[in-house]
């Protein structure tokens, strides 16, 4: 019986450069699963860009944003692995990732408060699933106040919030004097050792 694996591409890269590392992520993910004996691994994507478009979670649709949120939390367990493509846009995770992020944390669905704080839900349909967020800056990390990681670790902090297994995978400086006008193949080939981190 042949062991099966879905995987899926979300991508919420505002530039592009993320998006195309992610799929670099996915080449490695792939041939080490092949090499564990998967034989049917299948391979879906969404543009969360196109998604998500216009869709902003403000005080007055407080009560009816995520009214679609089984279609967003299926995403995750229907898939075993998931990729996230996302960039750092004024300081934040783009905002895509940050609507996508807005569907699927929600008290009383994937969280609730015990009495030790609060606590995931949906530990057993997340069992076995691997969030890989892949994120792209621009600037260096020294350029910036805070440093950008810190806007993706809170991606992946969001996903463990709610009983996903995440990994960051981050490459920063890509807009870089010395990086500056290459392609996104070059910048793969720049951020290689970062990209086989998985």
């Amino acid at each position: 019986m042949s062991k099966e694996l879905n995987i899926l591409i979300l991508n919420a890269s505002m530039l592009g450069t993320s998006y195309f590392f992610s799929k670099k992520v996915l080449t490695q993910i792939i041939a080490e699963k092949e090499q564990q004996g998967f034989e049917n691994i299948s391979v879906k994507e969404m543009d969360l860009n196109e998604e998500l478009k216009g869709e902003l979670l403000v005080s007055s649709n407080l009560a009816t944003y995520t009214e679609d949120m089984d279609k967003y939390l299926n995403l995750f367990k229907d898939n075993d692995i998931i990729i996230c493509a996302t960039s750092l846009i004024n300081y934040h995770a783009s905002p895509a990732m940050v609507a996508l992020l807005n569907k699927i944390i929600i008290n009383g669905v994937t969280f609730q408060y015990g009495e030790n704080g609060p606590e995931a839900i949906l530990t057993s349909e997340f069992a076995d699933k691997q969030v890989y967020v892949v994120a792209t800056s621009g600037s260096p990390h020294h350029y910036l106040p805070s440093g950008p990681a810190t806007a993706f670790q809170s991606v992946t902090q969001s996903f463990e919030f709610i009983g996903l297994s995440s990994k960051l995978i981050y490459a920063d400086g890509t807009n870089a004097p010395e990086n500056f006008g290459k392609s996104p193949e070059e910048l793969a080939e720049v951020f290689s050792d970062t990209l086989a981190n998985i």
